[in-house]
């Protein structure tokens, strides 16, 4: 959590003016005007993009109280764990690419969204997930080797709620 201190400061408070009011908006414009000047001939999803904004790419992610994007700056606001379609037609999509988003999702709803990102993938498309190595986590934490987390002035409060944090982030603060 971030201290009141930090919040109150004046170069916190111009960092978020900086990147809320003018940088955000204008990588959003010249998000929108990438794909006006490409076109659509490759539709590329990052499935829990958030506010993640590339050219070329659509950012999908779900706005709710543990992930509060901005919804002017997702492509696509979806639950994963609805069970509804992804929100591509059949054989839409040129490359998926996650990374750092299923470890977050239970595993019952894994299978459907890997046979949602199948069915919406042209012929030859691709997908790409990337998640964090969870053996190694736990034998890190376990050990009490917290400096395999990361940088010192960011580590968690114990070993326990960095596992929390990393593979189960909505349960922050409800254990």
């Amino acid at each position: 959590a971030m201290s009141k201190q930090r919040l109150k400061s004046p170069i916190w408070k111009l960092r978020m003016i900086l990147e809320y009011k003018i940088v955000m908006p204008l990588l959003l414009l010249l998000k929108r005007f990438h794909v006006l000047l490409r076109g659509r001939e490759s539709v590329r999803i990052n499935i829990g993009g958030g506010n993640f904004i590339k050219p070329g790419w659509l950012s999908m992610d779900y706005h709710s109280q543990d992930y509060p994007y901005r919804l002017s700056l997702l492509d696509c606001n979806f639950d994963l764990t609805s069970r509804q379609p992804l929100p591509f037609a059949d054989n839409s999509v040129d490359f998926f690419y996650s990374q750092h988003t299923l470890e977050h999702i239970p595993q019952e709803y894994c299978p459907f969204i890997f046979a949602e990102m199948h069915r919406c993938l042209k012929p030859g498309g691709a997908a790409r997930v990337n998640m964090p190595d969870f053996d190694a986590a736990y034998d890190a934490a376990r050990g009490g080797r917290l400096d395999y987390f990361r940088p010192k002035d960011h580590l968690p409060p114990s070993p326990a709620m960095y596992l929390i944090e990393r593979f189960a982030t909505g349960l922050i603060g409800r254990t």
